[in-house]
Order: C-alpha cells, then structure tokens, then sequence
C-alpha cells in the first residue's frame, strides 16, 4: 500500500513538472516572452570561439505577469521547482529550434542558466525586512556590499577510477545551496545523479553510455579502496559569499544596519567589490550552520540568481520644465536667481554663513570627472574644510548636507579609524577566511562622507586618506591581499583650531594645525569666525527664537521639528541639485581657459607666506568650482562669470578677503585693465569683465536706485541709458552692452546684493 502511494506521488510530481515546463515553452513562444525567445536565438547561434563556461538567460518577471500572473504568483513561492523545469525546458527548446547548420553544443546546454530581473512588488526588501515566513520564496534584496570572501572552487562532479576493472565512476553533488531541485524522482531530469561507465572508448564521458550503471554499486564491491579520484576530469564551481547591508539612508536612526549573507556561484562570483550598491534577486534559504555548539542553529542565507549594480537611480530625472516649485517659493525674489535660491532652501536653521552655504551647495553640485587618454582620472568632487570657532554652526552645516545629498556617510575623527575610514581585512567567524570589509569612504562611492571633530583624528588615521581625496581608490596591500577600491566621494570635514579660538596674528596652518599636504587635498577651507557684533548677535538670536516658536518645541523633545513647507523645499532642493550634478555638464572653452589660467597666475603672485599654500592642485579647484556653478546655471558652457565666482570663493578661503574680486585683486588690476582696454571686440558677442567697469555698473545702479521713487526699482535699460551716458566723456571707451550688465547683475544677484527680474528687466533692491 505505501508503495503504490510513493510511486502514486511521483507520477503527480512528474506531471506537475512537465505542466511547468510546458506552460514555460507557451510564455517564450508568445508575444510576452519575445525578449527572452529573441536571447535563446542569440545563444543558439553564438560563435564558437565566444564559447563561455555558462550563459544567463533574464527574463523580465513583468513578462510572466502579463502572460500569466498566477504563474508569476507559484514562481515566487516554489522558485527551485520552477527553475529546474524552467531549465529543462528552454534546452528542449533550443535544440527543436537551432539550425541544421549550427549544432547547439552540449557544454552549451549544460551552462545555461536562467535569472529572474525586474520589479518584484512585495518581494523587495532589504536585510531588515527578510522573516522566516520568507524562506524557500524568491525575494529581491537591495543594499551595500561590506564584505566579500575569496572565490573558491565547489565541487559539481567527481569522477573516480577503478584500474582493475577499467571503469570510471561519475558522481554529481549537490547540496542545500544549489538552485537546481535534486528532489524530484531522476526521470523527470535530463541529468543523472550516481553513475559509473565503461571508458574502454577515448574521449570525454559520455552520460548517455548504456553502460552506465548507478555508482552505489560501486561500494557494493570488495575493491571499492581501490578508488582513484581523477582530478582532470572532476568538475569545479567558483563559489563566493558576499555580506549585503541595508543602505545607510534607509537604516532606521539609533540603530545598527543589518545585513544578510548572500551565495554567489558560478558566473556571478566577483560581480560586486566591497561598497557596490547592487540589487541581488534569489531563492531565501536556511543553511545548516559550521559552528558545532548550536547545532541547531541555521545561517539565513540568499542564494544569488540575479544580481546588477545600481547605478544611481536619481540619474533619472524629469527635465526643469516638469518641476513644481514649492508654495513657499513662488513669491521669492530671487526666483530667477539659481544659486541664491537654492541658498534660501540649503540649511534654513542656520543664520547667515552664506559663503559656507555657497562652498557647500559646489559641493552637493560637484564637478565633472575626467579620464584622459592615458588612463589618467581627474576626479570631479569638491573637498570643503569647515574650520573656525566653537557654536558657529559647523555641525549644523554638516547634518544639513547629510540630509541634501544622496548618499552620505557620516563619521567622526575621536570614533573613527584608518582603517574604519579605508578599508579593513577581516576573518570570517565560520570558514576562517580573510576577507575585505568596506570603510566610510567606500561606503560613500558616489556620494559624501562628512567626519565631525576632524581635528581629533590621529596622525596616523588623517594620512589613510590621503590617497582618497586624491586619487579616489583605496589600496591595499596586507594579509596577502592586494586589492584597489573606489572611493570616488566628496569629503567634508569639520574641525576646530587648535587653540580653541581661532588666533588671527596666527598662520592658518599654525591655526589648523593639519599639514600642508592634507590641506593642499582640500579645494575649500571656509573659516567661521565667532565675531562679537551686536547687530549680528540679535539677528541670530531672532532668528533661533523663530525657529522655536515656529516648530513649537517642548523640552521634553528638542530633536522633532516639523514643516511641511521645510520638507517640500528640502525635496525640491534636492531634485535641482541632482538634475544639475548629473544632466549637466558644462564644456571648458577656450575663452574660460585662458581666464582660469590668468586667475590662477595672479593667485600665485599674492601668495606668501602667511596664507595657505597656493599650488597646482588650486588650479583643478578652479575648474571643479567655476563647472559647479555653470551646472546651477544650467549652462552649456563655462562662462567668464563662472570662472570669476570660482576665483572670488576661492580666494576668499586663501586670503580672507571679501567676496568680491575687486578687493582681491586691487594690486594687479591697473596692467590688467590696460591689456583688455587693447582688445577690439563686439559688445554685442562678447562679455567684457573688468572690476572697474563691474564697479560703475554697481555705483550707476545704486545712485538710481536712490533717486527712483518706485520703490527702489530699476529698470535694466534705464541703467543700460544711465551707464552709456557716463562714458561720453570718454571717446575711446567701449561702450556698456546689455550682455556685460546682465552677467554683472546676475553676479551681484548671487551675491544677494539686489534681486534680479530677468523676465521683466527689473532691479529690486534687496
């Protein structure tokens, strides 16, 4: 009786299995499987001198719903048994189909394998989300690569030889971690499991000798010692494991970031490094654990079917003209205005700190990444130091950026190491093997790492990130390992002067106490001064008094503060950002060449030895600076604006000027009128930039302003007349165009000096 219902269950388990494998050829025959059908064709006809080890075939998990979504439905829930019949059923499949004169191969057929891609609804989770209740179901998991081990060989199949009877025996192995279902009955699947052959005849083994015979019997003989296991015709399977953690902006705050061990075998192995954010779809399993006091105890793993890196899915941006300003922004004055606009969204708890807000918007923005022809990468992101006085708002500004970027780590310099920075070389408690666990910086690949209280940091931490803020990579050579990772991130940094306040008699270096050959590795070094103004200290009194009053904070709970309008401009911020940090990008022309190169000269010229090192790494600042703010302004080209704001920032940092270029460059500025006063140009192409014409465009606007009733408005052909009029004492001079005043009033917009209506030609005062 029970062996008619054992044979009973595996013709049912037979026939369930054919029924998948023939609703399978249905969906590559239909029009929902084109894609996966059209994939099978390339396969069948691949070369043979292309000829790989194995070939993936994806299909989109979309075209099963559409094709059947009860289908899509059991696949999730029962994986192994589908994609064993799955399998078996597309080689059937390609060798009905494959031409006469293009014979598919049987190492082909053996290596194929299929991996399930697209949206999985329900089913996609990160390590914190996966439950027992998810066990054996398929699952797609998202996160950060930290560890990975060795990629070792498994093996698939050995093969044993017996002298005295001239026999080899064949045995294939599977276990827990396999993919393909070794539960069904054997003559439901093409492969056999266990057999033995003659190979009195030369050439590979051949599984389909009538000869073979099960391997048990094998051990059934007198001289089953006298096996000999063939090493050359043994089969192999490079196997690794990887160690996924959540995404540390989707990490709950106060919490550890868990993580889940995953299986990576066959083609799949060194797909990802240690910091990739990939997306990993496979089958959720419960494997027997190695550790021999809790025998009882089952490792969680996910055995990989399918995995691809995520490239930054906010690359895909809708264009400007599809953005919805915020409400509390339609009635701003500097609507028309890119960067002062965006300075009113940027850290709004924080009083005034425009230059810093202004460095750390470049940042956010960034540069263009360049690789030259020899190899050669010039990185693209801006390294700000944050250095000045206690309670001036550095941490503020650093949780603000956190909280604007994409992707940003954070750390700080007393809780953090060289090597918690970097990168590490860890053991695995269970195998023992060494493996590479991610740092900060190469958690932050594509994004910003902000260490707090950088001044803290040991000298032997602060030099492991040397290489990072230049060439971007980590090295390691240590515990036999030699590995480069990526670390392409921005770092911003925050510290205090050594002395506690900082000492203006004093060097900066004497203040800041780094070395040159770090602070040179910064393109920005912004000082916040605790400046005792009386007028200063009430507007930041009232404007911490608003923000309380505001948020209506109780002192039970200091940390809660909530604004629906904050966290549309928060929204609509970062989308700005994002549309001009990756749709944008700014081309170098010759005319902004030539200016960058004149700035940098004169750079070096004022330079001495009381201010900060000015070397060639100040130039490539530049360039990053000036193609940041051509971003903002969505420009196609670098202009000589561009290059002028780079030049004041950058100066500003390095001498402690004021913002405008004019006070930077008083000394030098009478040789350089007298060279471009030279040129014979048209106004109506060309921009010409001259601190002394920039300063009677300011003074004509101010003294109109102050004579125009209308409430301080001025209109831009009225200052246009009023310019012109100024120059007829001088025949020679070239006369103002409507190009050279717009780009100076766009200037002196984003140095929130007026307010700028370019739609209406307008000049508010501010």
């Amino acid at each position: 009786m029970a062996a008619s219902e054992d044979n009973q269950t595996a013709q049912i388990d037979a026939a369930t299995f054919t029924n998948i494998k023939n609703l399978f050829v249905d969906f590559i025959i239909s029009s929902h499987g084109s894609a996966c059908r059209d994939k099978a064709h390339e396969l069948i006809n691949w070369s043979d001198d292309e000829e790989k080890a194995v070939y993936r075939l994806p299909i989109d998990v979309a075209d099963l719903r559409r094709f059947d979504a009860g289908l899509a439905q059991r696949f999730i829930q029962n994986p192994l048994l589908h994609l064993t019949a799955w399998k078996e059923a597309l080689k059937s499949w390609m060798l009905q189909h494959s031409d006469t004169s293009k014979i598919v191969s049987e190492s082909m057929l053996q290596g194929i394998k299929i991996g399930l891609i697209g949206s999985f609804g329900s089913r996609l989770l990160t390590p914190r989300q996966l439950r027992s209740s998810h066990l054996g179901e398929y699952v797609c998991i998202q996160g950060v690569v930290t560890h990975s081990s060795l990629t070792l060989p498994k093996v698939l199949r050995s093969v044993y030889w017996l002298e005295e009877t001239k026999e080899h025996f064949v045995r294939d192995h599977q276990d827990a971690s396999s993919l393909d279902l070794w539960l069904l009955p054997p003559s439901t699947v093409s492969s056999t499991l266990d057999y033995a052959h003659d190979t009195s005849k030369h050439g590979s083994i051949d599984m389909n000798d009538p000869t073979v015979v099960p391997y048990y019997m094998a051990l059934q003989r007198d001289n089953k010692d006298e096996l000999i296991i063939d090493h050359g015709l043994t089969a192999y399977m490079d196997h690794q494991y990887l160690t996924i953690q959540e995404a540390p902006e989707v990490a709950p705050y106060g919490q550890l970031p868990r993580s889940v061990t995953v299986l990576l075998q066959d083609d799949l192995v060194d797909i990802a490094r240690p910091g990739d954010r990939v997306s990993c779809t496979g089958v959720f399993r419960a494997l027997p654990s190695n550790n021999s006091k809790y025998p009882t105890a089952f490792s969680p793993t996910l055995l990989a079917n399918y995995v691809t890196k995520i490239e930054h899915d906010h690359k895909q941006i809708l264009a400007e003209k599809n953005e919805t300003l915020p409400t509390s922004l339609i009635r701003s004055p500097n609507i028309h205005a890119p960067l002062a606009i965006l300075l009113e969204c940027f850290a709004p708890s924080v009083h005034g700190s425009d230059a810093a807000k202004k460095a750390l918007i470049m940042q956010l923005v960034g540069g263009t990444e360049k690789v030259l022809a020899s190899g050669t990468r010039l990185r693209g992101d801006i390294n700000i130091l944050l250095v000045g006085d206690p309670s001036t708002a550095k941490s503020q500004l650093l949780r603000a950026t956190m909280r604007a970027a994409p992707l940003a780590i954070s750390t700080t310099g007393r809780g953090s190491s060289g090597v918690g920075l970097t990168a590490s070389i860890g053991h695995d408690t269970e195998t023992g093997e060494r493996r590479l666990e991610a740092g900060a910086v190469i958690l932050a690949d594509r994004g910003v790492v902000c260490i707090d209280e950088f001044d803290k940091m040991s000298t032997g931490d602060r030099i492991a990130i040397h290489e990072v803020m230049e060439q971007q990579t980590v090295t390691l050579a240590k515990a036999g390992i030699h590995a480069t990772l990526n670390a392409r991130c921005a770092v911003l940094a925050a510290a205090n002067p050594i002395y506690g306040q900082y000492d203006i008699n004093k060097r900066p270096q004497e203040n800041i106490g780094l070395p040159d050959s770090l602070l040179s590795r910064f393109d920005l070094i912004i000082l916040t001064l605790d400046d005792i103004n009386a007028v200063k200290d009430q507007a930041i009194a009232e404007h911490v008094l608003h923000l309380h009053r505001r948020s209506g904070i109780s002192s039970a709970d200091t940390n809660t503060i909530s604004d629906n309008q904050d966290t549309s401009r928060i929204a609509w911020f970062q989308n700005r950002i994002l549309f001009a940090k990756y749709q944008i990008q700014p081309k170098l022309t010759d005319e902004a060449r030539s200016c960058i190169a004149n700035l940098y000269a004169e750079l070096r010229s004022r330079a001495d030895d009381r201010t900060l090192p000015i070397t060639a790494r100040c130039l490539e600042s530049l360039i990053r600076l000036a193609t940041a703010h051509a971003k903002i302004h969505h420009s196609e080209n670098i202009s000589i604006s561009d290059c002028d704001f780079a030049f004041n920032i950058l100066s500003t940092t390095i001498f402690g000027d004021s913002d405008t270029k004019e006070a930077i460059t008083a000394e030098n500025n009478n040789d350089i009128e007298q060279a471009r006063e030279q040129i014979d140009i048209e106004m109506n192409d060309v921009v010409v930039h001259e601190p002394r014409r920039e300063n009677i465009i300011s003074q004509t606007l101010a003294q109109l302003q102050q004579a125009d009733v209308s409430d301080g408005i001025v209109s831009v052909n009225n200052l246009l007349v009023a310019l012109n009029a100024t120059l007829s004492d001088s025949p020679n001079a070239i006369e103002f165009s409507s190009a050279e005043v717009d780009s100076v009033l766009k200037k002196l917009a984003d140095q929130n000096r007026i307010m700028y209506d370019e739609e209406h030609g307008e000049i508010h005062a501010c």
